[in-house]
C-alpha cells in the first residue's frame, strides 16, 4: 500500500495558496490619476470633497486604510505647535502591530497633506472624526458614523483605476527604495534609507530591542523623504522649501537626523 502523502494533489485539481499581491498605480500614471482626482466630476455618484481628501491623503500619508478613515481631529497638529512641524499621531489602539509596538505612529505632514486637512477641516473640523459618514447626494454628514471601508476603493474604480487600498502603501514602499540621487546612481547612492522607509511605513521591526529605539528616530529625514514624496504627486503649496530647522525634541521622542 502506497504512503497517502505520496498523492499528487495537482491531479485533484488542488491549486497550492499564493499570497495575494494588492493592486498598486503604476508610478507613471501619478500626475494624470492627481489631475483627475482634482477634475472628478461632482455630477459622478460618491464624488464628494470628503471623499476626495481621503484619497489624496492615503497617497501622501502612507498610513494603512483603517488607521486613516478612523481619524479623529484631535490627532493632528496641523500648525506645529508642539514638535515644531505639522504632525499626526496614530493612537495605538488603532494600529495592526499595537501588540509587538506599544507606541503610536508619528506621521510627519507634508505641506500638501496640510492643504488637504486645512481644507476638509472646513467641512468636519465640527465633528470629532475626520472622515464622516455622508448621507445622501454627498451634503449629509453623520455624526455618528465613519466613512466606510470600501469608499476609496470605489471611488478610484469610478476615476478608472482598480487599485487597492493598500496598494498606495505598495507604490509608495517601491517608489521610496528605488529612488536614486541621480539616473546614473546605484544603490549604494539611494536617496533614502530603507530604515526610514520601514518606519513610514510603521513597519514592526523583528528585532524588538531595535524596533523600540527607533520608534521615534528617523523623524527628521522622513519629514524630507515624505515632502519629496508629495512632490512627485502635487506641485508644493506656495513653493519653496518646507523649513524644519526649528523641530522641537521632546524627552519622549528621539530625533535622529
Amino acid at each position: 500500500i502506497g504512503n497517502p502523502a505520496d498523492i499528487d494533489l495537482s491531479t485533484l485539481g488542488f491549486q497550492p495558496h499564493r499570497e495575494k499581491q494588492f493592486k498598486s498605480l503604476d508610478w507613471n500614471l501619478r500626475h494624470q490619476f492627481w489631475q483627475d482626482i482634482e477634475n472628478w466630476s461632482s455630477s459622478t455618484r460618491g464624488s464628494n470633497p470628503i471623499t476626495k481628501a481621503a484619497i489624496k491623503l492615503q497617497v501622501l500619508t502612507l498610513v494603512r486604510p483603517s488607521e486613516l478613515r478612523l481619524a479623529q481631529w484631535s490627532e493632528f497638529d496641523l500648525d506645529g505647535k508642539e514638535y515644531g512641524l505639522p504632525l499626526w499621531t496614530v493612537p495605538v489602539d488603532r494600529m495592526k502591530q499595537r501588540k509587538k509596538n506599544p507606541n503610536p505612529h508619528l506621521v510627519p505632514l507634508s505641506a500638501q497633506a496640510v492643504e488637504v486637512l486645512k481644507n476638509l477641516q472646513k467641512i468636519t473640523g465640527h465633528l470629532a472624526q475626520v472622515f464622516p459618514g455622508v448621507r445622501g447626494n454627498g451634503n449629509q454628514l453623520n455624526p455618528n458614523g465613519v466613512m466606510s471601508d470600501c469608499t476609496v476603493v470605489n471611488a478610484c474604480k469610478r476615476m478608472g483605476y482598480m487599485i487597492h487600498g493598500h496598494g498606495f502603501r505598495h507604490m509608495a514602499s517601491t517608489a521610496l527604495n528605488e529612488a536614486l540621487q541621480n539616473e546614473d546612481a546605484d544603490e549604494e547612492q539611494r536617496r533614502w534609507d530603507a530604515d526610514w522607509i520601514e518606519q513610514a511605513l510603521s513597519h514592526v521591526q523583528k528585532d524588538k530591542i531595535r524596533g523600540t529605539y527607533n520608534n521615534a528616530k528617523y523623524l527628521r529625514p522622513r519629514v524630507k523623504m515624505l515632502q519629496w514624496y508629495a512632490d512627485q504627486f502635487s506641485p508644493r503649496p506656495g513653493g519653496g522649501k518646507i523649513k524644519i530647522d526649528q523641530l522641537r525634541q521632546d524627552r519622549s521622542l528621539s530625533l535622529v537626523a
